[in-house]
C-alpha cells in the first residue's frame, strides 16, 4: 500500500483530489468514483471530481441520500467510530436490502460501493466514494482497514485549501443577487445576470460542461426538497439547505435554496456575499478555535489588551496569555500582529469585526 502524499502549494483541491483518485487506483481497485467537497457546517456538496458513469445517475444519487433511508448516509458515517463503510459488509451480504442498490447501482452495472467521509478537527470536509463493477470483488474488511489509515491526512489537506490564500491576480464577477429557479427536476427554468458568473464559475471548479447543474445547486435543492417533505429535516427552524462557498478572490459566498410555495414545485436558489461575521465564525471554525479562543480573537480584532481581554471573559492575564499561545499555534503565526494580518488581510475582512 502506497501512502497518500500530502497537497502541494501548487495543488489546487480539483487536481489533488484527481491525483488522490489515481493513487488509490494502484492498490484498491474500482471502476468509477466520487470525490466531493462539503461545507462542513450543511454537509452539502460543494464541488465533486467524478466521471461521466457516474454522473448519469447523480441526481438519483442525490435524491436517494436526501429523500430516502438508506445503508451508509454520509451523514450518519460522520457520527460513526468507523469512518469507512462498503454496501456489501453494512447488508451483511444481502445488497438487496438497500435500495440504492437495487434500484441505481446494480442497474448500471455496480456490484459494490464503498463510502469514506473525511475528518479533520471534528468535522467532515470531504466524502469518497468508490465503485466496483459486477465482475469485481466486493470490497473486503481489510481493505477499509487499510483505507482508513489514509483519511486523516486527505482530510487535513482538504482542510487546508479552505485556509489557502487567494491566488494572486484572481478574481471572479460580484455575486451579489444572484438568483436562479429551477423545477423539481432540478432543469433551470431562468438566472439573472449575475447568476448566469455564477453557474459559470461553479462549472470551472468542477470541470464539467455548460448542460449540468453545479452539485452545490443541486445538493442545496435536494435538501429544501427534503425539508419541504419532512425527510431529514432539521431540527430547528433554521433551513440546512445552504452551502458556504471561498471565491477566488477570498470573498466568502453563500448559497440557500427554498420552495416558492406550497403549491409549487419550484426553487428558487439565491447567492450572496457572507458578511463578515459569517466569515470570520467561518474561519475560526476552520482553524479549529475552541468557543473560548473564538471570543478571545473577537476580543483581539475589536482592539482590546490583555488586561481588558482578561475582565471581558472574567479570566486571569495569564490564562489569556495561554489561550493566545494555543491561538498563535492552530493559526501558524507568532503575535497579535500577524494574527490579525492573517485574518483582516488574507480573507478580506473589515478591521473590528462585530
Amino acid at each position: 500500500m502506497t501512502m497518500i502524499r500530502e497537497a502541494q502549494p501548487t495543488d489546487n483541491s480539483y487536481v489533488y483530489r484527481q491525483q488522490v483518485l489515481n493513487q488509490l487506483r494502484t492498490w484498491l481497485p474500482y471502476e468509477s468514483a466520487c470525490f466531493t467537497l462539503v461545507d462542513p457546517d450543511s454537509l452539502l456538496s460543494i464541488g465533486a471530481v467524478t466521471d461521466d458513469r457516474i454522473e448519469r445517475m447523480h441526481d438519483r444519487l442525490f435524491a436517494n441520500e436526501y429523500l430516502t433511508e438508506d445503508f451508509n448516509r454520509y451523514e450518519a458515517l460522520t457520527k460513526s467510530a468507523n469512518p469507512v463503510a462498503s454496501l456489501h459488509l453494512a447488508t451483511e451480504g444481502n445488497l438487496g436490502c438497500s435500495r440504492r442498490f437495487r434500484e441505481i447501482l446494480e442497474p448500471a452495472g455496480f456490484g459494490d460501493e464503498l463510502r469514506a467521509v473525511l475528518m479533520h478537527q471534528g468535522k467532515c470536509w470531504g466524502f469518497l466514494t468508490l465503485f466496483r463493477s459486477t465482475d469485481q470483488a466486493l470490497f473486503s474488511s481489510h481493505e477499509l482497514e487499510q483505507l482508513s489509515v489514509q483519511l486523516p491526512a486527505i482530510a487535513q489537506s482538504l482542510h487546508a485549501f479552505t485556509l489557502a490564500a487567494p491566488s494572486s491576480g484572481s478574481h471572479m464577477p460580484t455575486l451579489e443577487a444572484a438568483i436562479l429557479i429551477v423545477d423539481e427536476n432540478l432543469e433551470l427554468i431562468s438566472f439573472n445576470r449575475t447568476a448566469e458568473a455564477l453557474l459559470q464559475w461553479l462549472r470551472e471548479q468542477e470541470n464539467i460542461g455548460p448542460a449540468i447543474l453545479p452539485r452545490p445547486i443541486r445538493a442545496i435543492c435536494s435538501q429544501a426538497q427534503a425539508e419541504t417533505e419532512g425527510v431529514h429535516s432539521p431540527h430547528n427552524m433554521l433551513s440546512n439547505a445552504r452551502v458556504g462557498l471561498r471565491a477566488p478572490d477570498g470573498t466568502y459566498l453563500t448559497l440557500q435554496a427554498s420552495r416558492l410555495s406550497a403549491e409549487s414545485p419550484q426553487y428558487a436558489i439565491i447567492s450572496k456575499r457572507a458578511n463578515p461575521r459569517e466569515v470570520l465564525t467561518q474561519l475560526l471554525d476552520s482553524y479549529g478555535l475552541t468557543l473560548r479562543e473564538q471570543q478571545l480573537v473577537r476580543l483581539l480584532l475589536h482592539g482590546d489588551s490583555t488586561k481588558q481581554i482578561a475582565e471581558s471573559l472574567c479570566i486571569s492575564v495569564y490564562t489569556v496569555q495561554d489561550h493566545l499561545k494555543s491561538i498563535f499555534a492552530k493559526t501558524a503565526v507568532s503575535s497579535r500582529r500577524e494574527l490579525v494580518g492573517l485574518l483582516l488581510a488574507s480573507y478580506s475582512l473589515p478591521y473590528s469585526v462585530p
